[in-house]
């Protein structure tokens, strides 16, 4: 059976071949290490997260005060994280102090949840995909499916 680079396949073949390799960026690594690094560095360590159920368990390893503290000197106010630690750095007058703790939580554990989501769409969108495939010598059957032979 004759065999295709993912360039010489049809418009409807190429599609195809992506769609067989759509998780190639996320298997090949481990596509959310920056942002789990870049919270630890924080005091914010990602202990687990499932994005098929949108669940993600923080734990906060510093007070809420040094976490708001490194994140302002970290980034800038204008970044959604930035925002967060302005908005819980300054203590509102008569909140009650377990409240505010809880909202603190969930604002992060929204903001991680939604950049890990960001991240993966990334890494899975078909133009990026298409990138990783094209440089990894894939032979295609005409259909679009990968032959058995490897280049």
């Amino acid at each position: 059976m004759k065999e295709y680079t993912f360039e010489e396949l049809s418009e409807e073949a190429q599609k195809k071949a992506i769609d067989q390799m759509s998780d190639v960026n996320v298997e090949m690594c481990i596509w959310w290490h920056t942002i789990e690094d870049q919270a630890e560095k924080f005091g914010i360590k990602i202990v687990d997260f499932d994005l098929e159920k949108s669940t993600i368990e923080l734990e906060l390893t510093g007070s809420r005060d040094e976490i708001c503290a490194k994140i302002r000197s970290g980034l800038s106010e204008e970044d959604d994280l930035g925002h967060i630690a302005r908005h819980f750095s300054d203590e509102y007058l008569g909140c009650n102090r377990n409240a505010f703790k809880r909202a603190f939580k969930t604002a992060l554990n929204y903001y991680y949840l939604e950049t890990l989501k960001a991240e993966f769409e990334w890494h899975t969108c078909d133009a990026n995909v298409q990138d990783t495939i094209q440089n990894m010598d894939i032979m295609y059957y005409e259909d679009g499916t990968i032959s058995e032979d490897k280049k």
